[in-house]
């Protein structure tokens, strides 16, 4: 969920990458917590827009 309430469904992977490129963004509060934490961890690792530097 980005800061202006927009969500966006998807994968553990592609959550993660967007969650790392998005100012602001979230996760859903409803999302199981392991995984919540799977997409936050993974989105730590990653620098924003990871796809536009092979990542």
């Amino acid at each position: 969920m980005d800061r202006h309430g927009q969500e966006a469904a998807g994968c553990v992977h592609h959550c993660a990458r967007l969650l790392a490129g998005l100012d602001g963004a979230r996760v859903h509060p409803f999302v199981a917590a392991a995984r919540a934490l799977d997409i936050y961890s993974r989105a730590h690792e990653l620098p924003p827009f990871a796809w536009e530097i092979g990542r």
